[in-house]
């Protein structure tokens, strides 16, 4: 620890102590420590910090004082305010709490640098704190250490700018106990001449007036959205406990039936029974659907379908409801149709039902008409509408937008309400979003009501309809280059690769995959998204850079965290779809069909092993490569990885975690795996090394309670 520069006013050496650095994450907050000879601290703040930053803040000044202050040391703490943006009042009112519990081991705390309605922040919080004759407020620095140095010299001085003045000491006193304890933000608060030694605290309480007033305001919009929440909340038990108890009500009656009826009732109520069961479900389904879609974890599962055949079987499942009203209901499809797009039917389906049904539900004479149409042909897609039109009792203007809010209904005043948990439209609504289309309505009071939306469908081909969905009779004869730095799922994805007919090349970084790219022709590529060094993003967005036509290949990212921020970032970076950790046969098969025409099986040539032989060996072979991997860990890598944390190597640390983390979760050691995530999150900030040596000690314990008790222990 070299000296940086000399203190020009008590000639000691000015130190930046380097492993005393604060920051927060997205860079709004710094503060730097210095040592000014042996007990003169200089804390700098540089920024807004927030709320959250008070506690952070002390604790970093309490570790510092724990390492360098002796016990019963003088120990003198200066604050240098001079590129400190205001803070919130929150974080003020923590700071001087915080301040306090340190006061115990601080000789003298001096505040200097602080410029307009700064200065006088502090100095009204220190008066009012009853702590002045600790804390001292000076201009610039110089005067801070003339202010150390005197009390050095004469110890128990007291703040010298307090002012005498009673009267003006009252009426500030009344200011702001009017505002603090009465809560009256509209209080008068007098002008002060600048020349007034009182001047800059009545500015000062003029502005903790202001950060009142707007904390007051927030509180109330919280309050005023806390209330419409609790509305929201009411109404949802009181409409579920309805829904719920309809269907039940069924089950049990038609429970009651069998129990003691004869055959023929036997037969009429398990179809009640069935009908409950399902609309019970149905109900169900909806809430989780609910709570997927808000906590974004609903995706799309894109498969060949044949979007005439799922829309009959909609319109197939609707039409008994339509007979037993009277009504009709036809189904009209484009005769330029396309026979197989990708889609996820599941998801597709589900959008047709709820429209179809929710017509059903308000329409009492004449029917429905389900229409399917091509708007548009592309290259390799179709943009298709679809439209539910229905007789029913229309929707008036203002309730339009209204029934696609979750528990909503068309207010039917004179009429039964009608059943259903109001969850189907919001649903469909956000489904038909998530593919990329919205759901627009039509409707005029009386004549019915028109639900129309349009979505764009990579066009496939269909010639392998007729195959059944044994994976082993289908064969894609592709070159596949598949990229991971684990080497488990390199093995594993090799193998469900060649199962389906692929040749692979496999690569163990970004780096090598674009070597590989330039000498070789492939037909499609794997990349996995986290990998040190070069991931398989930037992987991505340099093979989308060139010109010469082979960065057009199809590109496939494979993750285990596919949120939709990371899915928009995979996208942007050029990646054409995503395969999910652990890999599943099928959801790869489905990647594979999206963007090749499957083949017929390949024979065995004589003398060969076929494909499924080579995946017995591989699966056979695979507890051997796990048990030795699982060894290097226990004598090289943990090591490695504490000493990594100990010495404060944070790039090497990081390194080390991420391959840690990506074989633990492959190996099914989850707490492990958790453990390495979490030293690669605080490595990657660059501080925390006392913790990063706590979470080491805690992997390597997660991790050996994981081999000792597993299958792959010899």
């Amino acid at each position: 620890m070299n000296p940086d520069s000399v203190c020009p006013v008590t000639g000691l050496p000015l130190v930046f102590m380097k492993d005393w650095v604060y920051q927060t994450d997205d860079g709004h907050y710094r503060g730097e420590i210095r040592m000014v000879g042996r007990n003169i601290g200089i804390y700098k703040s540089i920024g807004r910090p927030r709320e959250e930053d008070a506690e952070q803040t002390t604790r970093h000044v309490r570790q510092f004082l724990d390492v360098f202050l002796e016990p019963e040391e003088d120990f003198y703490a200066l604050f240098d305010y001079s590129e400190l943006i205001p803070p919130p009042i929150r974080n003020r009112k923590e700071v001087l709490s915080n301040l306090r519990q340190l006061f115990p081991r601080l000789k003298l705390v001096v505040f200097f640098g602080m410029k307009g309605p700064m200065r006088a922040i502090v100095r009204l919080a220190v008066a009012i704190s009853g702590l002045s004759e600790k804390i001292f407020v000076c201009r610039d620095y110089e005067s801070a250490l003339r202010i150390v140095q005197v009390d050095m010299e004469r110890r128990g001085i007291q703040n010298p700018w307090v002012p005498g003045n009673s009267k003006r000491i009252d009426q500030l006193l009344n200011l702001i106990g009017e505002i603090v304890w009465n809560r009256n933000y509209d209080v008068n608060i007098p002008r002060i001449d600048e020349r007034d030694p009182f001047a800059e605290l009545f500015s000062a309480v003029n502005v903790m007036r202001g950060d009142l007033q707007a904390l007051s305001r927030e509180n109330s919009k919280k309050q005023q959205r806390l209330e419409h929440a609790n509305k929201i909340k009411e109404k949802f038990i009181d409409t579920m406990s309805h829904e719920v108890r309809t269907p039940l009500n069924g089950i049990l009656g038609a429970l009651q039936v069998i129990e003691h009826g004869g055959e023929t009732e036997k037969q009429r109520y398990l179809s009640i029974l069935k009908n409950s069961a399902e609309d019970l479900l149905s109900m169900v389904n909806g809430i989780l659907d609910v709570t997927s879609l808000d906590r974004g974890r609903t995706s799309l599962t894109p498969e060949l379908v044949d979007l005439a055949d799922l829309a009959q079987r909609s319109a197939d499942a609707a039409r008994s409801r339509c007979l037993l009203k009277g009504l009709y209901l036809n189904l009209e499809t484009d005769p330029e149709l396309p026979k197989a797009v990708a889609a996820d039917p599941m998801r597709l389906k589900q959008v047709f039902d709820n429209l179809l049904a929710n017509a059903a539900t308000y329409t009492a004479v004449g029917g429905i008409v389900f229409s399917l149409k091509v708007s548009k042909f592309g290259d390799s897609t179709a943009r298709i509408s679809f439209q539910v039109r229905d007789t029913g009792i229309g929707i008036p203007p203002d309730q339009q937008e209204r029934i696609f809010r979750r528990f909503e209904r068309v207010e039917e005043p004179e009429t039964e309400k009608a059943p259903g948990s109001g969850l189907g439209l919001a649903i469909s609504r956000e489904i038909v979003r998530l593919m990329g289309g919205d759901i627009l309505l039509e409707s005029e009071e009386g004549k019915g009501s028109s639900f129309q939306f349009e979505l764009d469908f990579p066009l496939l081909h269909s010639d392998q309809d007729e195959e059944t969905d044994d994976t082993q009779k289908m064969r894609f004869s592709l070159k596949a280059l598949a990229v991971d730095d684990n080497e488990t799922n390199r093995i594993i994805l090799a193998a469900m690769l060649k199962e389906l007919g692929c040749s692979v090349i496999l690569a163990a970084s970004g780096e090598e995959a674009l070597r590989l790219f330039q000498t070789e022709v492939f037909d499609i590529l794997f990349l996995d998204c986290r990998m040190t060094g070069m991931d398989g993003l930037e992987a991505a967005r340099r093979i989308r850079s060139q010109s010469d036509g082979a960065g057009d290949i199809p590109v496939i990212a494979v993750t285990a965290y596919a949120s939709e921020t990371r899915r928009t970032e995979i996208l942007d970076a050029g990646m054409d779809g995503i395969l999910e950790k652990p890999i599943k046969s099928r959801d790869l098969k489905n990647i594979l069909r999206c963007f090749f025409e499957a083949g017929s099986p390949i024979p065995p040539r004589g003398g060969e092993q076929n494909t499924f032989d080579q995946i017995s060996k591989i699966s056979k072979a695979l507890p051997a490569v796990i048990h030795r991997r699982a060894k290097e860990i226990l004598t090289i890598d943990i090591p490695a990885l504490n000493r990594a944390c100990g010495e404060g190597s944070f790039g090497e640390a990081a390194e080390l975690a991420h391959k840690l983390a990506g074989f633990s979760l492959d190996a099914g050691a989850v707490e492990a795996a958790e453990s390495a995530r979490k030293i690669e999150q605080v490595a990657k900030n660059a501080r925390g090394r006392s913790f990063l040596v706590v979470l080491a000690d805690r992997f390597a314990g997660d991790f050996s309670r994981w081999y000792h008790g597993s299958k792959y222990r010899p």
